[in-house]
């Protein structure tokens, strides 16, 4: 009787443990793809030989089998994944450091464009952002006279500009005028 109590014992003790491993591989890998510079699974390979954040590159996992690359989380930050130690990591780097921005994984030299209202919207305000990192230039859309907007807008890298009629646009949308909003950005607003 003595026997099967320590045997019981003893399998509690051996499921706790694998258990208790279990949780601390799967939950080191979860933390690792969420990106805060977590060792976690062994690696294969590097496609870009280390952390070098001019070149973009991937990492292959073979447990799960998974290949990670190297992603642009906004215009200038870099998620570079690299394998020091065959150990998977990420790293998320700040190109504009080095007067860079961000773009297919990779930072590079090269011009940006971001529009606050996501494009051309002539019922909403914006400032328009272009240029490098190290020179760049802001845009307000403004009100020309009561009825004209200049609205700015960008297509990829390049800033474009467009006078409106605010009372003809959208087409057979009338009553409307040329408004100032608090920051003094113009936009088109129904009367």
């Amino acid at each position: 009787m003595f026997s099967n109590k320590v045997s019981g014992f003893l399998a509690i003790a051996v499921l706790v443990a694998v258990s208790l491993f279990a949780y601390s591989f799967f939950a080191g890998s979860d933390s690792a793809i969420a990106g805060e510079a977590v060792a976690s699974p062994l690696c294969l390979n590097e496609s870009d030989s280390g952390f070098d954040v001019q070149n973009f590159g991937s990492i292959y996992l073979p447990k799960p089998r998974v290949e990670l690359s190297d992603t642009c989380l906004d215009g200038t930050i870099l998620k570079e994944y690299v394998c020091p130690g065959k150990r998977m990591t990420s790293v998320d780097y700040d190109c504009s450091v080095d007067g860079n921005i961000c773009s297919d994984g990779a930072c590079v030299s090269g011009s940006i464009c971001t529009d606050s209202d996501g494009g051309f919207d002539v019922n909403m305000s914006s400032a328009v952002s272009n240029g490098t990192v190290s020179n760049l230039w802001e845009y307000n859309e403004y009100c020309m006279n009561d009825e004209t907007l200049v609205e700015f807008y960008c297509d990829g890298t390049d800033l474009l500009f467009e006078e409106v009629d605010c009372d003809g646009f959208p087409h057979g949308s009338l009553g409307q005028v040329c408004a100032t909003d608090s920051n003094g950005y113009g936009y088109c607003l129904y009367e």
